[in-house]
């Protein structure tokens, strides 16, 4: 251990010894807080009231109201007519034209695959060779 840990474990036993003492002015329960200072509160707001115009309000009061007003019958049971977002023609030619592919692809499955010419490794290849 160097000198400067055995003087600051000194300095630690001294401090430890203190506190333990229950007369020593050093210990922190001893010591007399002061009381906070607290600045007087002002009494009113300094805030004034928004001034709100008239017709704006009569406006949105309007709006508001018809927002919460129920609809008539009439014009909440009128029929409402629903055509079809896609013909069911082209969603048939669409399904057949992906199952012949699924069914291609499933048929071409047992044929071993043709040898592609490999790649040279990029540490092989000559400056003219193309990269794909």
């Amino acid at each position: 251990m160097s000198k400067r840990t055995l003087g600051s474990l000194a300095d630690l036993a001294k401090i430890m010894e203190e506190a333990s003492n229950p007369e020593s002015a050093v210990r922190e329960d001893r010591k007399e807080t002061k009381p906070k200072v607290t600045a007087a509160k002002k009494h009113g707001s300094s805030l004034k009231a928004r001034v709100v115009d008239p017709k704006r309000k009569a406006w949105y009061d309007k709006r508001l109201r018809e927002q919460v007003a129920p609809k008539p019958l009439e014009e909440a049971a009128a029929p409402v007519a629903v055509e079809p977002l896609v013909d069911p023609s082209h969603t048939k030619a669409v399904a057949t034209k992906a199952t012949a592919g699924l069914l291609q692809v499933l048929a071409n499955a047992n044929k071993p695959k043709t040898e592609t010419k490999s790649r040279a490794e990029a540490w092989r290849r000559k400056p003219g060779d193309p990269v794909f």
